[in-house]
């Protein structure tokens, strides 16, 4: 279940207040909870709705919060992961999200976990106050909604 809590000490962006993270990796071949689905392709659909500060996914099609694990978002996921890369940031393009597990805000491999960097991009395009109540924003999906409404905070 996509939930709301307290980011890591350290971590990308150090003026996150809350964090957003899926209880299960998302992308090609893993669980795919569908609310998890719905918080990682709603941060990838408004990122990418900001060309002058995200360049547009080529080729993928529009980015729908939906729940459901399908070719665009698995692209998408990648193309993300692959901008992080590029703009040098240490992160594994794999076209996987997975959970932040730890308070070391990196993987166990040395690489960043791309849904604190998620979170990080998602603020810089709704803004603090948006970002910090997302639960209730009217851009994120009902059953989602519901999920970071009850969430540990």
């Amino acid at each position: 279940m996509a939930y709301k809590t307290l980011p890591p000490p350290v971590y990308p962006g150090s003026e996150l207040h809350a964090f957003y993270n899926v209880s299960m990796a998302v992308g090609q071949g893993k669980p795919n909870n569908p609310d998890d689905v719905m918080l990682v392709q709603l941060c990838l659909q408004q990122v990418y709705s900001w060309p002058s500060i995200f360049p547009l996914v080529p080729d993928v099609g529009a980015i729908k919060a939906d729940g459901k694990c399908g070719p665009i978002t698995v692209n998408a996921i990648w193309f993300f992961q692959t901008q992080l890369q590029e703009s040098g940031v240490l992160v594994y393009p794999d076209g996987v999200i997975d959970r932040a597990s730890d308070w070391r805000a990196g993987t166990t491999s040395g690489y960043g976990y791309s849904i604190l960097w998620m979170n990080w991009s998602l603020k810089q395009v709704i803004g603090e106050e948006r970002f910090l109540h997302l639960d209730v924003d009217r851009i994120t999906p009902g059953l989602l909604s519901l999920k970071l409404g009850i969430s540990d905070f």
